[in-house]
């Protein structure tokens, strides 16, 4: 119902792919919670976002659960918890992103790692999606077909409801295309897959 009826009218899309199957949708972060929106309904699955695990506390942690986020635990955010704690949590939550797209459901990642004030990406980008999508096909001896679309989001207005929206969509990044290099040198192919 909530993506059903998004507030950002007129909708504007650049370039839209095709959006069946299993794909990972890499968003621009400049408008907070607001991004996942987009990200939930331009498909014809549910998706499954990864979050910041700050985001799952009182009051929205319920709301957030609800909607399929997965909890990534950041340096940042987690100051206390040791690097091995951090890595277990997103070990999980990779776990399960990777049975969602096996499931042929969409997964979105805001490789920017947090919203932004100002429009435009901030880079470098975080290699997370990157390590996301190589261990999801890995895991299916590459028979996924699985797709990263890197995705701009430019709102009119970041406050004002009914200011427009437009959904940019860039070059599809087929996973299948970096094999090769991966299976020789996975930090290679990780890092050619991001300058790409």
């Amino acid at each position: 119902f909530f993506f059903a009826y998004l507030p950002y009218a007129p909708i504007r899309r650049v370039n839209k792919p095709d959006l069946t199957g299993p794909f990972i949708w890499a968003g621009s972060h400049s408008n907070f919670m607001c991004d996942a929106i987009p990200a939930g309904y331009e498909g014809p699955m549910p998706t499954k976002f990864l979050g910041k695990s700050t985001l799952f506390k009182f009051p929205i942690k319920w709301f957030v659960e609800f909607c399929g986020a997965l909890p990534l635990a950041r340096a940042e955010d987690h100051k206390e918890m040791d690097k091995a704690a951090r890595a277990a949590q997103n070990r999980a939550t990779f776990k399960a992103a990777i049975a969602a797209l096996r499931d042929g459901w969409p997964v979105a990642i805001f490789p920017e790692g947090m919203s932004i004030v100002s429009p435009g990406l901030v880079l470098p980008l975080k290699p997370g999606v990157a390590r996301l999508a190589f261990s999801a096909e890995e895991a299916n001896n590459f028979s996924l077909g699985l797709r990263v679309i890197p995705v701009g989001l430019e709102y009119g207005s970041r406050t004002r409801v009914g200011s427009g929206l437009y959904i940019r969509y860039g070059r599809p990044l087929h996973l299948r295309e970096y094999r090769e290099i991966f299976e020789r040198e996975p930090d290679q192919a990780v890092k050619k897959f991001m300058e790409d």
